[in-house]
């Protein structure tokens, strides 16, 4: 049975990456949420995808070039638009109506997002080696270590994470080393990370979900899915999580897909 969490917040319905997409998302029903994070110049932990905020916000620039003071200025909101696909709903779509701008939606801070969802589990993923060591303070301030699981596809910006006892997930290169021996049904054993993280496809290709599952034996989180019958496909197969940008979507399936209640 597993989990639903919301990836970057219920970004299908709310502005992605932002306190009020992850609150849509705990309204929906996930039992956790998933969101990324980047270093600004003067070392604050901020949470968005991209390494600019051109994509969604109405500022532009790169994070790592910009502190904090200008990054809250800016407006979270500015670029949503009503659409079917959530990546053109999160500024991929130019022109239509922004019901989310101006409402004083910003970008969030690691350590917001903690207090303000003291008791879900988490999945952050550090964007850059640059951020590991900055975040990882802020998690060991907040004691948040036995609900946070940290991901990048960047296996040095894990390495600090491992040596302080976080669970973390595969990096794209640990997972592409191994993709051979799952294919091939090898067990492999003595891995460094505690779950791995994929899309159901890479690049145009399906991902071997049911044979890393066997090979690895390591939980399977399963990045995006926003449809039910596929949702439905994966929880039989015995996956732990789930992540969707449309978490409302999933919960209202009928019937009912079995999602573990997030105090269980």
């Amino acid at each position: 049975m597993p989990s639903l969490y919301a990836h970057r917040g219920a970004r299908a319905t709310h502005p992605e990456n932002t306190l009020v997409a992850f609150a849509a998302g705990v309204a929906a029903g996930a039992q956790g949420l998933e969101f990324d994070v980047h270093r600004s110049l003067d070392g604050e932990v901020v949470v968005c995808h991209d390494p600019t905020v051109d994509r969604t916000t109405d500022g532009t620039g790169r994070i790592e070039t910009m502190p904090w003071a200008q990054l809250r200025q800016l407006d979270a909101g500015a670029q949503w638009r009503q659409d079917p696909d959530a990546d053109q709903a999160n500024g991929g779509r130019r022109h239509g109506p922004t019901p989310f701008a101006g409402q004083g939606i910003g970008l969030p801070r690691l350590h917001e997002v903690l207090e303000r969802f003291p008791d879900r589990p988490l999945t952050v993923e550090f964007k850059s080696v640059a951020v590991a060591a900055p975040a990882l303070a802020v998690l060991r301030r907040m004691g948040v270590r036995d609900r946070v699981l940290v991901g990048s596809f960047l296996t040095a910006a894990l390495a600090e994470a491992r040596g302080a006892g976080f669970r973390t997930t595969a990096s794209q290169g640990e997972l592409l080393r191994l993709l051979p021996a799952a294919l091939a049904g090898v067990r492999v054993r003595d891995l460094p990370f505690d779950v791995v993280a994929i899309p159901p496809r890479w690049h145009g290709m399906p991902v071997p979900v049911r044979a890393l599952l066997r090979s690895l034996g390591r939980p399977v989180h399963v990045w995006t899915v926003n449809e039910v019958g596929q949702a439905r496909g994966f929880a039989a197969m015995g996956v732990e999580a789930i992540l969707s940008d449309a978490p409302a979507r999933l919960m209202a399936a009928d019937p009912p897909i079995a999602f573990r209640d997030r105090t269980g």
